[in-house]
């Protein structure tokens, strides 16, 4: 009577732990998905009043991310619901070498390397190139700056440094491994270095923009309106694909699209219940042995 107990009491705690298996599927998980730089990255574009901004040289308007991403899902596996939380960032990679130089410690009414601060010919001296995330600039004619056309021309050099940002978003339904995109975005970190470079006579009254803004916590104008994420299980990774269209408006109105792929290392489902179910058998054949052995 003790080993048919003993097997039935196996028996049914194998049958526990394959119920328990399906169950915890469904508990809400926090996970780390580590963003992949070589399938990632965002753009840049926008405008100062009706300019267009430009890149300094190609492809200084598009970088690569890196960092990492934290979601919380209810199914690592297949989920039906995703939520983006805080506490983890994208970091941007450093895309070349662009203008202003940001080592000569330049802020509002500061001399920026020039002969007077805040004047066009004076502290619009932008220095050599450094590393950045991202590197713009925008033409400024004479008319632009409300003088006579023909008299020269600007050019207002932007450049990004020092960017992170990170996406937030309550629980979104997840069907067929679509998810619709309507993160918040939030700049963790970054600076924007800007300055005036021109041909222009000295002109009262018209300043240099040179000095240092920083970015911490700016957030977009809006949430994503990208196409659809998408969140698939391939063998044991999961892969996490977030499209991404931000604006940030201002007296320079930017505009960051691209895209963050993530993955993450998951239990492969079938790996789980064959072990599971392996382990039953094992313990049922060991408890049958002793009944026999008995």
């Amino acid at each position: 009577m003790m080993l048919t107990n003993t097997r039935c009491l196996t028996w049914l705690m194998c049958a526990l732990s394959v119920a328990v298996f399906t169950v915890s599927r469904a508990d809400a998980k926090t996970v780390r998905f580590a963003i992949d730089p070589a399938r990632s990255s965002l753009g840049l574009a926008g405008s100062f009043g009706a300019l267009p901004l430009f890149p300094q040289a190609p492809g200084a308007d598009v970088t690569s991310f890196g960092g990492s991403i934290l979601v919380d899902v209810d199914d690592t596996l297949a989920p039906t619901s995703i939520s983006f939380l805080a506490g983890e960032s994208a970091v941007a990679d450093i895309n070349g070498d662009w203008l202003p130089n940001d080592v000569l410690g330049c802020g509002p009414g500061e001399n920026c390397g020039g002969d007077d601060p805040n004047v066009i010919l004076g502290d619009a001296v932008p220095g050599e190139p450094v590393p950045g995330n991202y590197g713009l600039g925008v033409i400024l004619k004479s008319e632009d700056l409300g003088l006579p056309p023909g008299v020269g021309e600007a050019i207002a050099f932007g450049a990004l440094r020092d960017l992170t940002l990170s996406l937030t978003s309550g629980p979104t339904p997840v069907a067929g491994g679509a998810f619709a995109s309507t993160q918040s975005l939030t700049l963790d970190s970054g600076v924007f270095d800007t300055n005036l470079s021109s041909t222009l006579p000295p002109v009262t009254g018209i300043e240099d923009t040179a000095g240092s803004s920083d970015l911490a916590g700016d957030v977009a104008d809006g949430p994503n309106v990208a196409a659809d994420g998408a969140y698939g299980v391939s063998g044991n990774v999961a892969t996490l694909t977030i499209p991404m269209k931000f604006f940030f408006p201002g007296s320079v109105d930017l505009g960051m699209s691209g895209s963050l792929v993530a993955t993450r290392v998951v239990p492969e489902p079938s790996s789980l219940l064959l072990l599971t179910v392996a382990g039953c058998l094992v313990a049922g054949w060991t408890t049958r042995r002793r009944t026999r052995l008995g």
